[in-house]
């Protein structure tokens, strides 16, 4: 089951870093299927080594905002839920999680249907939002500017220590989505988005996550995939 892991996000590593240049302002796409039950999210609990195995968004620099200052994220889902680790600055003091933490999801992909920000100045436009212990889905109309969001639940997380905090979801409470955007934000003064470039408007910068099934590759698509590497490489000389 390992093998087969890192085999597939070894080549879905490969695919995504030849075509990243076609999407003005997706900066990375990860797929990051784990084993049901493989990843635990229990409030109280700061062991995170169930993380181990998933890789992280590019990172953000330490120190440009505060005292929420994102640092890094890590998305994983099984066949039920979707799992966020979100990383902070350990040097800065965040609060507990609550309403000024804030996850933004893109599920259509789609920047027109969603929340963009007053003036259009988010990169994508979010269906749903994870602030604190609740999530709400977008109410939609040209209200951008005020706070349009329907309550929908709560969801299941761990901000112990508050620097690095877990959140589980299920898929279905999203909408079963075979894909979504996501930026964050933290609303404490003085602001922070990752990634940095996300209040670009709509060239700005975001992340996708995706939860589509991914075949094993054979062991000839590797090599064609390796070799298409290796000539990029070799032109850019």
């Amino acid at each position: 089951m390992k093998r087969q892991f890192y085999t597939t996000a070894l080549a879905f590593a490969i695919v995504v870093s030849l075509s990243s240049g076609l999407h003005a302002g997706l900066l990375e796409t990860q797929n990051n299927p784990v084993a049901n039950g493989a990843i635990t999210v229990v409030g109280g609990d700061n062991d995170r080594s169930d993380w181990i195995p998933v890789p992280s968004y590019q990172s953000d620099p330490a120190g440009d905002a505060g005292p929420i200052d994102f640092t890094g994220l890590q998305i994983a889902h099984d066949d039920t839920n979707i799992y966020f680790r979100i990383l902070l600055d350990t040097q800065a003091s965040p609060q507990f999680f609550g309403f000024q933490h804030n996850l933004y999801l893109d599920t259509d992909l789609d920047r027109s249907t969603g929340f963009f920000g007053g003036g259009g100045f988010l990169s994508t436009g979010s269906d749903y939002l994870i602030q604190g212990g609740s999530y709400f889905s977008f109410a939609g109309g040209a209200a951008q500017g005020a706070f349009s969001w329907n309550w929908l639940g709560g969801v299941v997380w761990d901000d112990f220590p508050t620097t690095d905090i877990e959140i589980k979801i299920p898929r279905a409470a999203l909408g079963n989505p075979d894909a979504f955007d996501i930026l964050l934000n933290a609303s404490a003064a003085p602001e922070d988005y990752y990634p940095n470039g996300a209040t670009g408007g709509a060239t700005g910068d975001y992340f996708r996550y995706s939860l589509a099934v991914i075949p094993e590759p054979s062991s000839a698509l590797l090599i064609l995939l390796g070799g298409c590497m290796m000539f990029g490489l070799r032109q850019r000389k």
